[in-house]
């Protein structure tokens, strides 16, 4: 053994800190949401008829809302939780997502009242 590693003086460590888990918002329900939209605008971009258009009315305007409506109850339930921690993330995704399936919705009823009218 070398002098240098036999004269070393060994880490001095504190006590061990206890591992604290974090808790979220509920992510998961806001991407459901996000992802109903995205159905929905899919559906608008391909022109799936008139089938196709009211199932996309039905993505936008019912699963922004069911999601939104999910998401702060879960996350409500949450945040009585000492250990948790908020993401910046949400103040941007619940309007976006909102303003999208709202968009959404009116071009799906102009779609299906074009269908109705010819």
């Amino acid at each position: 053994m070398s002098e240098t590693a036999a004269s070393a003086p060994p880490e001095e460590t504190g006590p061990a800190e206890p591992v604290v888990p974090t808790v979220g918002p509920p992510l998961v329900i806001l991407l459901v949401g996000v992802l109903c939209v995205v159905l929905s605008i899919a559906l608008l971009v391909a022109d799936a008829g008139a089938a196709g258009n009211i199932a996309g009315y039905l993505l936008a305007a019912l699963g922004p809302i069911l999601a939104v409506g999910l998401f702060r109850k879960s996350d409500l339930t949450r945040r009585i939780s000492p250990y948790y921690v908020p993401v910046d993330l949400i103040s941007f995704l619940v309007p976006a997502m909102l303003v999208l399936g709202t968009i959404a919705v009116i071009a799906h009823t102009w779609q299906i009242a074009n269908r109705v009218a010819s």
